[in-house]
């Protein structure tokens, strides 16, 4: 663990408010970094995440048991009041 040198005063207030919140000091300053941290850093979009990706491959691959690919192009919506209606 690394440690870290602050000025007295913005301990004394991280202390007071770890009080306050029935936490360690340690915790609160963990939390304020990654709050900190949540808005300096760019967010990944998660259409860019390889775990949306590989989903997503896996969902076009599932075709229906016993029927045929909707198209991507098709609204389903529109599909499914067409059915009931034949229009």
């Amino acid at each position: 663990m690394k440690s870290v040198a602050i000025n007295s005063n913005v301990y004394r207030g991280a202390e007071q408010y770890a009080n306050l919140h029935n936490i360690s000091v340690a915790d609160a300053v963990e939390k304020a970094i990654l709050l900190f941290l949540q808005k300096v850093q760019p967010k990944q979009k998660l259409m860019e995440t390889t775990e949306f990706k590989e989903a997503l491959a896996y969902v076009k691959s599932i075709v229906p048991s016993g029927g045929k690919p909707v198209p991507a192009d098709e609204n389903g919506l529109d599909a499914l009041v067409e059915q009931k209606y034949k229009l």
